[in-house]
């Protein structure tokens, strides 16, 4: 019986955790403000916006310090910017890590990322966790929406994205 109910539970929390990431997906992509928001830059007393970037693709990176999935990914967003380093660009958007925490990051790694607090924007929109990364085309739209971290596979559908878009 406990057997059962624990699996009751392990789905019910999966589908859940599915709804909410959908609801999120949908909501984002009806948001055609998202481009003009600003972004407060880390370590710097200045803002940017995706806007700023209208001829190039967009990755704007959710994580934190702490959350070990959110960094995983940060060596592939690296290759795929040095790839493609005329027309993308990744927006490093730190949520919720102390200052020191980022600067420690930021020099141990030297990733190709402009750093931004993402803090507000991750509570404005009601992200669903850590990573997320949202794929915005030369124009500004969105072309796609990642939450969580998978496996690898993931950055070769952003990597197709460009290609293709």
């Amino acid at each position: 019986m406990a057997l059962v109910a624990a699996l009751i539970i392990v789905y019910g929390t999966f589908h859940y955790q599915k709804g909410v990431k959908r609801e999120f997906r949908e909501e984002l992509a009806k948001s055609d403000s998202l481009i003009f928001e600003p972004l407060p830059l880390v370590l710097e007393n200045d803002t940017i916006a995706i806007a700023d970037f209208r001829d190039r693709f967009v990755i704007l990176d959710f994580w934190s310090v702490r959350i070990d999935f959110s960094t995983v990914s940060h060596p592939v967003l690296a290759r795929m910017k040095n790839q493609f380093e005329d027309t993308l660009r990744v927006l490093s958007a730190v949520v919720k890590d102390r200052r020191e925490e980022i600067q420690q990051y930021q020099r141990k790694h030297r990733y190709p990322f402009t750093y931004v607090d993402g803090t507000a924007l991750f509570n404005k929109l009601k992200m669903p966790g850590l990573p997320t990364q949202i794929l915005f085309s030369p124009e500004g739209d969105i072309v796609d929406i990642f939450t969580g971290y998978t496996d690898s596979t993931q950055y070769d559908s952003l990597r197709s994205l460009m290609r293709h878009e």
